[in-house]
């Protein structure tokens, strides 16, 4: 299907409030920095989590979101994705919405790209853990051995907190 992009976008309402000096509405529930929450919070898989994930939200207008899609992954805009995000953000809102999609050549800060900074960092770090490790240090001296390049994946079984 062929999905016309939408104009550039409109400054959010509070950037217009600042530069006026007056105060913004109120903030509705979506915002276009938090995003990548909201998009955990859908609880979306398939094809429609994907395309949540590989959005940015530009702005809100009303009951109008307007999402901005990479042209590289503007086949995960079908029908039933589309339907699909959009259920779900009429339940996280709790009022009907409507969406629509911006395609661009390049977008910011999707979830997607937030999700992979995170896992190289915790790919970096498990890493850096193994190379500084004294016990390890000791087992490759002793045996001359090595750690196998890209053999040391981080622990996903442990809490955020310990």
């Amino acid at each position: 299907p062929k999905i016309e992009p939408t104009p550039p976008r409109a400054m959010p309402a509070d950037a217009v409030a600042e530069e006026r000096g007056t105060s913004a509405p109120e903030s509705p529930a979506l915002v276009p920095g938090d995003w990548a929450d909201k998009v955990a919070r859908m609880g979306l898989s398939g094809v429609a989590g994907q395309l949540a994930s590989h959005c940015t939200l530009d702005d809100i207008e009303g009951d109008r979101y307007r999402l901005c899609i990479a042209r590289s992954f503007e086949y995960l805009v079908t029908e039933r994705a589309k339907q699909r995000l959009n259920d779900a953000i009429d339940k996280l809102e709790g009022r009907p919405t409507r969406i629509e999609f911006r395609i661009a050549d390049a977008v910011g800060d999707t979830p997607a790209v937030q999700k992979q900074r995170v896992s190289e960092a915790l790919q970096a770090d498990a890493e850096a853990s193994i190379e500084a490790d004294e016990a390890v240090q000791s087992l490759c001296s002793q045996f001359d051995a090595q750690v196998v390049p890209g053999s040391v994946r981080p622990r996903t079984d442990i809490e955020d907190n310990q």
